[in-house]
């Protein structure tokens, strides 16, 4: 395809790339993980359209879910058959019709032939078949005779507007999992001398990212849930790391907003505090309550420290050069790029993890979702909430990656009961058919009441989205050309799967 100059590109090895740097012998990636061979480089100035999501309701955001393309790129779409028989009334007479979805060729306003799905109807009235249970039936044999399956196709971005407004609004876009797998974890793991473990690394990583300490090996939880101690203690040893725990008060619960007590500025339990909130956790309201249930104090923070540090170092310290010291989770969060620098970017979900084995994405989905995600079993649905834009960019692209179907809704910065809360963003996690792409994530989570059972099959596939088409001025745009013996698609870095320019 031909793009605005920036736009991302996944290169066959996982590694993300703006447009206009590719060159002729590199090699993007394919919808099916496998390489596609650059062979063209078109450039160009045409009139641009910028492609995103339609989001379903007010709050709901396109994140990641764009791009701007020339006007004569091929989008590729999908078109859901959609047959319906009605019994009606038209200009006094009664009738049974056939509504479907079909191809058709219609004329651009240049004179083009232009290959697109349209809508046809066909109609018996019931005077001229033989009433209504004659036309009835002639109407269903019809019916059965039409093609079910879907319209994959593709048009132009200029020749959406020839559709017709029940195909247009039908029409939608495919964001799609990446199936390559390389195992980048692996090999950081290796090169510290540990042949195994990247799904309890993976976990772990995923639990710091949601609870963790940002200079130092500890993690944030509910004292409650001792499932999580017992997993870090068990997947700690598999690194040679011994897990400390240091607990603060208990808390009371109370529905009354009056009766929460901050703890004083100079206690273990405040500078804990101080140091996460990533996440901001939900506070819900059950049925027969009229406020939240809320924790005294409770800050969106547990009341125990997990520290893990390497059995070569002495607990009690509690310093923080000691217990990064040889210790080979902080050199791994430091090498995957999980820690980054500082401000927004101080914990990162890094794009290698995109092409990382499908459990070792899994497992750390599921460290993130135990350590702060909130789980509905009925249908299975995950959220995750975050004030930090590459946490929440990161969700969103490792989920896609897996197949899972995710949304994102902002809450704007409020102060509720005198506490200020920053600007949110919640990313919702589901599964509407039911593929077993969340179930197979929630089936590695450690606490129960967010666990599901392991699906028997999981099927990864393409996640459609409606969009929306704004028409732009025009600008330089940068292509690439692929194989003839190829499908001629390839994937963006935010997995939204595009046609080739230059066919």
């Amino acid at each position: 395809g031909c793009f605005a100059a920036g736009t991302p590109v996944m290169m066959s090895d996982g590694t993300i790339q703006p447009v206009e740097t590719i060159d002729l012998g590199d090699h993007v990636m394919g919808k099916d993980g496998t390489p596609r061979m650059v062979m063209g480089l078109p450039r160009g100035t045409e009139t641009m359209y910028k492609v995103s999501m339609k989001t379903q309701h007010r709050n709901e955001i396109a994140r990641l879910a764009s791009f701007v393309c020339n006007a004569s790129h091929l989008l590729v779409v999908v078109t859901p058959q959609h047959i319906r028989k009605t019994t009606h009334v038209l200009r006094g007479k009664k009738m049974t019709s056939v509504c479907w979805f079909d191809w058709h060729t219609a004329q651009a306003e240049d004179g083009r032939p232009v290959r697109l799905v349209k809508l046809f109807t066909k109609s018996w009235d019931h005077d001229t078949h033989g009433g209504e249970a004659a036309a009835d039936a002639k109407a269903a044999a019809f019916r059965s005779e039409l093609p079910s399956g879907d319209f994959e196709w593709s048009i132009e971005a200029r020749d959406v507007s020839l559709l017709g407004t029940h195909v247009r609004k039908a029409t939608q876009q495919l964001i799609n999992p990446v199936l390559f797998q390389a195992g980048h974890l692996s090999q950081v793991l290796e090169r510290h001398g540990y042949e195994s473990g990247a799904l309890e690394m993976a976990y772990l990583l995923g639990f710091w990212v949601g609870d963790g300490y940002y200079d130092r090996a500890a993690f944030a939880v509910d004292a409650r849930d001792t499932a999580i101690k017992g997993r870090m203690q068990e997947y700690g040893s598999m690194f040679d790391l011994v897990v400390d725990t240091r607990e603060y008060k208990k808390y009371m619960y109370s529905n009354q907003a009056d009766d929460k007590a901050d703890p004083t500025d100079d206690s273990p339990a405040k500078e804990a505090r101080k140091v996460l909130g990533d996440l901001e956790v939900n506070a819900t309201l059950n049925r027969d309550e009229t406020s939240p249930t809320v924790k005294k104090g409770f800050t969106g923070i547990g009341d125990e420290t997990i520290f893990l540090r390497s059995s070569g170092t002495f607990a009690g310290a509690g310093k923080r050069k000691p217990l990064n010291t040889g210790n080979v989770f902080w050199a791994v969060a430091n090498a995957m790029g999980v820690r980054g620098p500082d401000g927004q970017h101080a914990k990162v979900v890094p794009d290698v993890l995109m092409c990382e084995p499908f459990e070792v994405r899994e497992q750390f989905l599921a460290g993130l979702i135990d350590s702060d995600g909130h789980v509905k079993h009925g249908p299975p649905s995950a959220t995750i909430k975050t004030i930090y834009t590459a946490i929440c960019d990161g969700v969103i692209k490792i989920a896609r990656s897996l197949g899972v179907r995710v949304s994102v809704s902002t809450e704007a910065a409020t102060v509720v009961r005198g506490v200020s809360h920053k600007k949110a963003y919640a990313v919702f996690l589901s599964d509407p058919e039911n593929t077993g792409v969340l179930a197979s994530i929630l089936s590695r989570c450690a606490l129960e009441r967010k666990k599901l059972p392991a699906p028997a099959a999981v099927n990864r596939k393409g996640q459609a989205m409606y969009f929306d088409l704004e028409k732009q001025a025009p600008a330089k745009y940068y292509g690439v050309t692929l194989a003839d013996n190829t499908d001629h698609q390839f994937l963006l870095g935010n997995m939204m799967l595009v046609h080739n320019c230059g066919e």
